[in-house]
């Protein structure tokens, strides 16, 4: 457990900058069909993938993959951590 805990904090955060840069590079490949501000709004557009071009659904799948790992992470190190103790 001593080593546990600290890995699945470096995946999460790791799993959390993979979501970032990807939600951050598919900026470039919106469609047209909503607007940077829309999106920033109504955050579950990052999710829709009519918002981006054939180039922006590569990134838009590698976002999700990465969200979807970030949370299962953190749920992951969360109960870790209330176990140990």
């Amino acid at each position: 457990m001593k080593f546990l805990i600290p890995l699945l904090t470096v995946l999460t955060i790791a799993a959390w900058a993979s979501a970032a840069v990807h939600g951050v590079w598919s900026l470039t490949h919106l469609s047209g069909r909503t607007s940077l501000g829309w999106m920033l709004f109504r955050r579950i557009e990052w999710f829709n993938p009519e918002n981006f071009t054939d180039r922006g659904q590569v990134l838009r799948r590698r976002f999700v993959a990465s969200f979807a790992a970030f949370l299962g992470s953190l749920l992951v190190t969360a109960l870790v951590t209330m176990l140990a103790r």
